[in-house]
């Protein structure tokens, strides 16, 4: 008997200690959850009315430190995420910066200061975004 009740309380212990955990990982939320709500964006990257394959591009907001990213496929699709991986991208203005293609496009989109490629996105249930690089 003796046994049969350590037993227990080394359950209700191990039990309690799981419930501590599972409400303090609750607890956490990611910064687009403490910040703001995310929505749906994709789209297509295209230069010289071809499809940008293997490109990273860089959303940059308001917010420099949460910037939205994507890599392109081998059609130029692409889909967006925040930085800590949340599906989609806060609605807003966005400076597009293009990195790592293959294919050869302009240098000025690679960096912030020389980037032309601005986009929208609304807050709607899906955003469609057609990026065209220009020489």
């Amino acid at each position: 008997m003796y046994t049969i009740i350590r037993k227990g309380a080394a359950s209700r212990s191990l039990l309690a200690g799981g419930i501590i955990l599972l409400a303090a990982a609750g607890c956490s939320n990611s910064v687009v959850e403490e910040r703001g709500y995310v929505v749906p964006a994709q789209g297509t990257l295209m230069y010289q009315g071809q499809p940008v394959a293997d490109a990273q591009l860089t959303f940059l907001g308001d917010d420099a430190s949460e910037p939205a990213i994507a890599v392109t496929d081998a059609q130029g699709k692409f889909r967006c995420t925040t930085n800590d991986s949340s599906e989609g991208v806060r609605p807003g203005e966005y400076l597009v910066t293009v990195k790592g293609s293959r294919g050869g496009i302009p240098t000025k989109y690679s960096a912030a200061e020389t980037s032309t490629l601005k986009v929208t996105v609304e807050d709607a249930d899906e955003n469609v975004l057609r990026l065209v690089l220009e020489d």
